[in-house]
């Protein structure tokens, strides 16, 4: 285990920073965190208390997100192959931005993702790789956008989306979203093949 405590912000040089574990990297700060360099870290943990962003890129055959807290900025992880969500992923400022991106794998969301208020939520696969939402996403009014060069699904029973706001999403191998989503409006387009179906609860 690596891990990062500041009374400040944690950083690193993205030309020659490196964070390298098979196991879990833990980082908490005060105003940000940020870890673009060229990390190899198994899973991820962070809490971010007052300010600045949370962000990490990974280049893992599979990252875990085991739990991220956040307050006062955005919080942007990317990981070069699979990228799992186990553990809640929570901002807790109205106007930022939640992006959780597996460039060349799949995005599987097993826990919540919760936005507040206007904060945008982003699920993406870049070059390959479904996205599956087996938590609850959700946000207050702001904008869910889910983007998947394959497929994007719920599991059964467990997979949401949630805002008055927008849903949009965009698959090349269908969406089917039959959980209990309660959004305010949808938009979705599927370029290949697959099925589009959408079930919402919101009166």
């Amino acid at each position: 285990e690596v891990d990062l405590t500041s009374a400040g912000s944690i950083s690193e040089n993205v030309a020659n920073g490196a964070i390298s574990t098979s196991g879990l990297l833990k980082a908490n700060s005060v105003t940000g965190t940020v870890l673009n360099g060229a990390n190899t870290v198994g899973s991820f943990r962070a809490t971010n208390t007052t300010s600045g962003d949370i962000s990490l890129t990974n280049t893992t055959t599979t990252l875990t997100v085991t739990g991220i807290t956040q307050t006062g900025g955005n919080i942007a992880v990317a990981n070069a192959g699979n990228l799992t969500a186990s553990g809640t992923v929570r901002d807790n400022t109205t106007g930022k931005l939640i992006r959780l991106t597996a460039t060349g794998g799949d995005l599987t969301i097993n826990a919540a993702i919760t936005g507040t208020l206007t904060d945008t939520i982003s699920l993406n696969t870049v070059t390959s790789g479904n996205i599956v939402v087996n938590g609850a996403v959700s946000t207050g009014s702001g904008e869910i956008d889910v983007t998947s060069t394959g497929q994007i699904s719920q599991g059964s029973g467990v997979g949401s989306f949630k805002t008055t706001g927008l849903l949009k999403t965009n698959s090349f191998s269908g969406t089917v979203l039959n959980g209990a989503n309660q959004v305010g409006s949808f938009n979705a387009a599927n370029s290949s093949s697959g099925d589009l179906s959408f079930v919402n609860t919101a009166a």
